[in-house]
This record gives structure tokens, C-alpha cells and sequence, in this order.
């Protein structure tokens, strides 16, 4: 399935809808207010995946955007559909 099957303009990629010079916490705030439903796309690494600076697992960062806008989609009660990829598993709480 595509973003066509859904309409692009009801379709949301950080990656490519925030522009250079946009404020990337101000477009994601202001979009995950408007969303109805959030499509978290999960990989087999991505409990590994860490940040480059500190080498610590991002999940574990408070402040790693993707966390963020998972605890925001659970804290404002949006619907949150996991799609795994790549024999991903879903970890434990």
C-alpha cells in the first residue's frame, strides 16, 4: 500500500514534508495535533538504533523525536497501528 491509497494530502512523512527552514518541533507539534490516526512503521533494528552523538539506544532518549511523537500519539489517545518490517517483533513492555 502507497500514500495514494490514503491521498497525499492526508498523508504525513517528517522526512519529506518538513522543509529546510521549517521549525522541525513546531511542524511536527502542530501536525500530530491534527492527526487522527498515527502509522508508526517499525524495523528490525530499531530498538538498536542509536543516537550518533551519545551511542545510546534513541528509544531511550526522552528527547529522540520518533519517542516523541509515539508518547504524544499515546498521551493525546490517537490511535497508534505498529506496522512491522523486516521480521521486526514487537519487544515486551
Amino acid at each position: 500500500m502507497n500514500i495514494l491509497h490514503f491521498g497525499e494530502e492526508n498523508v504525513f512523512l517528517d522526512s519529506m514534508d518538513i522543509q529546510p527552514g521549517d521549525s522541525w518541533s513546531e511542524k511536527l507539534t502542530s501536525t500530530l495535533r491534527s492527526t487522527q490516526v498515527m502509522i508508526v512503521i517499525i524495523g528490525s533494528n530499531w530498538l538498536r538504533s542509536q543516537d550518533h552523538w551519545s551511542c545510546k539506544r534513541r528509544i531511550d532518549n526522552p528527547d529522540d523525536i520518533v519517542r516523541r511523537e509515539i508518547s504524544f500519539s499515546i498521551a493525546n489517545e490517537i490511535p497508534l497501528i505498529p506496522v512491522l518490517i523486516d521480521d521486526a517483533k514487537i519487544p515486551s513492555a
